[in-house]
């Protein structure tokens, strides 16, 4: 059985990430998912007020690709 650190280690080729509207309690707020190539959601964040700022997250998740995987206790 693969472990989640080993899952986490393994680079992820394929997918897309994608920044939709979503609506909030205060206008349109703005958040991103990952897809994978068979169309399951594998990931997603918070809601943005700003595009702008959901555009910086995923880039910065887009960048950190070689990020230390790190296993915590529950």
């Amino acid at each position: 059985m693969t472990t989640l650190a080993e899952l986490m280690r393994t680079p992820v080729s394929t997918g897309h990430y994608e920044i939709y509207p979503a609506g909030g309690l205060i206008g349109t707020q703005w958040r991103w998912r990952f897809r994978a190539n068979n169309g399951r959601i594998v990931a997603s964040g918070e809601a943005y007020y700003n595009f702008a700022d959901c555009q910086h997250a995923v880039d910065l998740l887009k960048a950190s690709g070689t990020a230390e995987v790190r296993q915590t206790k529950m």
